[in-house]
């Protein structure tokens, strides 16, 4: 989460200062058949954010445009984060298969299905035993944008409790001993 700071003369959807975030995925090749069908995170070329960069520790990062998302005013970037990874995990599988009046299985209500709950919810859909398995490997640019736009509306977002980035040690070590409900968000000291 941050805001543009600098742009190349391609990036025309978004401004100098507006706040963005970046999922798991910060590129792909755009010329495959999953990247033209919409589907940049089953491409083979795509890039990871966190994989061999600095990721969330980052203070600043460069990423091709067409994967950096406005976030709607309405969502805090505490709540915002963890959608951009999580959320649209979830997010991606339910839109595709489910439909108003399906039922939705989720099992378990941590990190992933806290926020599956609430998106099948507010789509219509019953909560009950499932007879499909479906997964995801996070979304495309359409299904983040969609994603984000859905959960601003309905007031969707990760359960998180924020600390300052100099107690990374200890969220990590919490996490290890599962005691976090759901999310930890890493603030800047």
């Amino acid at each position: 989460m941050g805001t543009v700071a600098l742009k190349g003369p391609l990036v025309t959807h978004l401004d100098l200062g507006t706040r963005v975030g970046v999922g798991w995925q910060c590129g792909s090749c755009l010329q495959c058949e999953w990247c033209e069908r919409g589907d940049e995170n089953l491409c083979a070329g795509i890039v990871e954010t966190c994989v061999g960069r600095h990721g969330g520790f980052a203070d600043r990062i460069r990423v091709d445009g067409r994967f950096a998302f406005s976030i709607p005013d309405s969502l805090s970037s505490e709540v915002a984060a963890p959608l951009l990874c999580g959320g649209i995990t979830v997010y991606s599988p339910l839109r595709r298969y489910a439909r108003p009046q399906s039922r939705v299985g989720i099992i378990g209500i941590g990190g992933l299905g806290h926020l599956a709950e609430p998106v099948s919810i507010h789509t219509g859909m019953l909560m009950a035993r499932s007879r499909s398995v479906t997964s995801s490997p996070i979304g495309g640019r359409f299904l983040m944008r969609e994603m984000l736009d859905f959960a601003a509306r309905h007031g969707v977002g990760a359960q998180v409790e924020t600390l300052p980035m100099s107690e990374v040690n200890i969220a990590l070590d919490r996490l290890r001993r599962n005691d976090v409900r759901y999310r930890f968000v890493l603030s800047r000291d």
